[in-house]
C-alpha cells in the first residue's frame, strides 16, 4: 500500500485540559490510526502509519502544533510479529 513507516508516539501536553483537544487533533488526522490516553510519561499515546520517515517528520511537527501539546516521543516499529485483534474470553 505504500505505506511503509508505523510509529508509536507519545504526546506531552501542557494540563489535562488539552486532553479533549489531543483526542479531537487524532480523530481528525488521517495517519493517526489509533489514539490511547495513557499513564506515565504523556497523556496520550498514538500509533500512526505514514508513508516514509518524511512523511513522518511532517506528522510530527503537525501534533507539535496541537493545541496544548508541549513535546512528543516517537518510536518507530522495526518489525511486527503478532498482529491479531480477535480476544480470547475464559
Amino acid at each position: 500500500v505504500g505505506l511503509d513507516v508505523c510509529a508509536f508516539i507519545t504526546v506531552i501536553s501542557e494540563s489535562s485540559s488539552y486532553y479533549s483537544d489531543v483526542v479531537r487533533e487524532a480523530n481528525n488526522t488521517q495517519e493517526v490510526v489509533q489514539c490511547f490516553t495513557t499513564t506515565g510519561k504523556g497523556s496520550h499515546v498514538v500509533l500512526a502509519i505514514t508513508e516514509n520517515t518524511i512523511s513522518l517528520e511532517k506528522l510530527l511537527r503537525t501534533i507539535q502544533g496541537w493545541p496544548g501539546v508541549t513535546r512528543t516521543e516517537t518510536h518507530m516499529v522495526l518489525s511486527s510479529y503478532k498482529n491479531n485483534n480477535a480476544l480470547l474470553i475464559p
